[in-house]
């Protein structure tokens, strides 16, 4: 059975291996850089290869945009996808999966600060009679993105697991795309354990033991993919629109309780109908056709260089919080490209994971120098150079590093936020409302961007709208450190008024 960890469990759990092996099989092979759409992919497979990996997974954003179109992913993160030639070079980058007795893994994902990781062996066999997808997790950890990107505050858990956990065994056949197909694993845990109570799996979240027991979770995750898949085929897919109507309120920023009585109005008829799928096991899945306008020969591909490759590999086990194997291939980048500004790149990201800040901060300002195309480069630059009440020359700056992620990633929703902040102290005007509303947008459930348009339109004397750009932060505030950021904005404005 193959082993992997969960996009959502902390990096760190997994094992340490053997860093002397900066020169790898792997890193003799030719590398390329194909660009699609919607995603970069990395690898030392044929072009050819390459370019089917690409468009495979823009044919799984593509299904999974139509079948709910609020999933789009606005988060700004570059999605790189490590398309790797055998097993050896997947345990090259990914060893842990290895260690332990663990017998391998045919893809893996995880999160890192600059981008979001998926790393999978190219050219599996996918045989017409499979079950689990082997690369489930990559497909997992694309639909569970997509869904934190599309609802910026905390889901309920059964929603985002249990979508993640349907979409990750999605299987792209030709120009057919198949949706819903069972997970026997899950099947056979249901089968062997107490069923949890649908209220009860509705209201469960990470501090539940479902969430914080391996044991417990494996019986949720399977509860929550059932039903989820309930809903999206039960009764020929008449309850999607429920589906869609609840995640619709979620959005719009309704509690989850009021969105499920929106959404699903009576949940006793929901949880009856759930019952019988579940006892009467007729279950289904779809073939969706993909998106045929995609074409592979159209992606942009270029050639890496060794350091290039290099460099990027390093920035993969910073992802996977692997310090050692990380600064062995950042220092073999630097044999052969001294000034290279990934390689530069992956140092800071190391350095800045380690809270070593004053480090961190000039290795972020060596990728700058070098010419660095990372937008993260400069927006952390700024963030860092931010330190309680900085100097006007200073804010200067960090306005000048903002405007540059900006121009980088016009999609980074905090680049905008913080570019709006800087601007609203150092050049009030539009430049800085045209920012925070820009962050508005792309991420419209989080109060603090709507506090970053407040002070902007509040310094270019557009008082009357920052008073109801207030009201709507003071809607949307969710934890105590954002009500009390309002109602000091409150009192600013009280104490400013004209007596």
């Amino acid at each position: 059975m193959t082993l992997c960890i969960r996009p959502g469990f902390p990096a760190a759990v997994v094992a340490a291996v053997v860093a002397a092996a900066s020169p790898s099989a792997a890193a003799e092979r030719r590398w390329l850089e194909v660009k699609t759409p919607h995603f970069v992919v990395v690898a030392n497979t044929s072009e050819g290869t390459a370019r089917d990996v690409g468009w495979q997974f823009e044919q799984v954003r593509y299904v999974l945009e139509t079948l709910w179109p609020w999933a789009r992913r606005t988060g700004g993160r570059p999605f790189v996808v490590f398309a790797l030639r055998d097993s050896s070079d997947m345990k090259a980058l990914a060893p842990q999966y290895w260690e332990k007795g663990h017998d391998g893994t045919a893809s893996v994902a995880v999160s890192g600060a600059d981008k979001e990781y998926v790393a999978l062996e190219a050219g599996v066999a996918l045989p017409d009679d499979l079950r689990t997808n082997p690369y489930f997790f990559a497909y997992w950890s694309y639909a569970h993105h997509a869904l934190q990107d599309a609802f910026p505050h905390a889901l309920p858990m059964w929603f985002v697991r249990g979508i993640s956990e349907l979409f990750g065994n999605t299987l792209v056949r030709g120009k057919d795309v198949q949706v819903g197909r069972l997970l026997s694993h899950h099947l056979r845990n249901l089968n062997g354990s107490v069923r949890i109570p649908l209220a009860e799996l509705l209201a469960a979240d990470r501090k539940s033991r479902y969430f914080t027991d391996d044991t417990a979770r494996e019986t949720f995750d399977a509860e929550a993919w059932l039903f989820v898949h309930y809903l999206v085929f039960g009764d020929k897919g008449v309850h999607l629109a429920q589906l869609n109507r609840f995640a619709e309120a979620l959005r719009d920023g309704r509690s989850p309780e009021a969105a499920l009585r929106e959404g699903f109005g009576e949940l006793a008829a929901v949880d009856k109908g759930f019952q019988y799928y579940v006892g009467n096991q007729m279950y289904a899945y779809s073939s969706i056709k993909g998106d045929l306008n995609v074409k592979p020969a159209g992606f942009e591909v270029r050639p890496l260089s060794p350091a290039a490759a290099t460099a990027l590999r390093a920035g993969f086990h910073v992802a996977m919080e692997r310090p050692r194997e990380a600064r062995a291939l950042i220092e073999e980048a630097r044999r052969t490209e001294p000034a290279s500004a990934l390689a530069a790149e992956a140092e800071a990201l190391l350095l800045d994971q380690e809270e070593k800040r004053d480090e961190a901060l000039a290795a972020y300002g060596r990728a700058a120098e070098a010419g660095s195309g990372n937008f993260y480069v400069y927006y952390r630059r700024a963030s860092l150079m931010w330190r309680s009440r900085p100097p006007k020359e200073t804010l200067v700056q960090i306005a000048a590093l903002l405007e540059r992620a900006t121009r980088l990633n016009p999609e980074h929703a905090w680049s905008q936020d913080s570019l709006a902040r800087a601007l609203a102290e150092t050049d009030p005007g539009e430049r800085a409302v045209a920012a925070a509303r820009k962050a508005v947008s792309l991420e419209p459930s989080v109060a603090a961007h709507h506090l970053a348009l407040v002070q902007a339109l509040w310094t270019a004397s557009q008082e009357a709208d920052a008073r109801r750009e207030l009201q709507t932060a003071r809607a949307l505030a969710s934890d105590d450190r954002e009500r009390q950021s309002v109602q000091e904005w409150l009192d600013f404005m009280d104490r400013a008024r004209p007596r």
